[in-house]
């Protein structure tokens, strides 16, 4: 059964066709949400919430628009709360999520790899609020900007402009790579 189909059952109350629609979507939500919360209880905590949002307010969801926009604007919002709720220790790149760690590299490559991966994720880190929702959705989620632009409630301008300006950002804090 398709996720439209599903949807149109929970419209009419079914709470058992919007279980898979949760099994698709919250691996991938308590993951973005991790990369706003920074914290794994904290990102578990708004994704459960979002889920309960959306179920709630899934009577709101137009059928034949896409689903994982309408839900990640849930999800981001959520997730800033728990942020805002809690501020934790900064946390190891190897933990962001679905980031490998380089186990299947030799030791020089994997600590090549994971220096690399942290002066990137402390240089997003430093970028203000808009400009890194932005990046997390695009580049870590995978949302097009028209997707990104859904999820966020902001025009798809603004999205642009605000990735440019993360990018810039990030080649000034960052420079080259260096290839060995």
């Amino acid at each position: 059964m398709d996720e439209q189909e599903l949807i149109r059952r929970c419209q009419a109350g079914n709470l058992e066709a919007f279980e898979p629609i949760f099994r698709a979507h919250a691996p991938m939500a308590v993951r973005t949400a991790f990369l706003i919360t920074h914290d794994w209880a904290a990102a578990e905590d708004a994704t459960q919430e979002a889920f309960a949002r959306a179920f709630r307010a899934i009577g709101s969801f137009r059928i034949g628009e896409a689903f994982a926009p309408w839900l990640y604007r849930i999800v981001v919002n959520e997730a800033k709360r728990a942020a805002r709720r809690s501020r934790p220790a900064a946390t190891s790149v190897e933990d962001l999520a679905g980031v490998p760690d380089g186990a299947e590299l030799g030791p020089e490559e994997a600590a090549v790899g994971a220096e690399r991966r942290q002066r990137l994720w402390v240089a997003i880190e430093s970028l203000p609020e808009p400009q890194r929702l932005v990046l997390i959705l695009k580049y870590f989620r995978g949302f097009s900007e028209v997707e990104t632009a859904a999820a966020l409630g902001i025009s798809l301008g603004r999205v642009k402009s605000r990735l440019y300006a993360a990018r810039q950002r990030l080649k000034a804090l960052l420079g080259p790579f260096e290839e060995d």
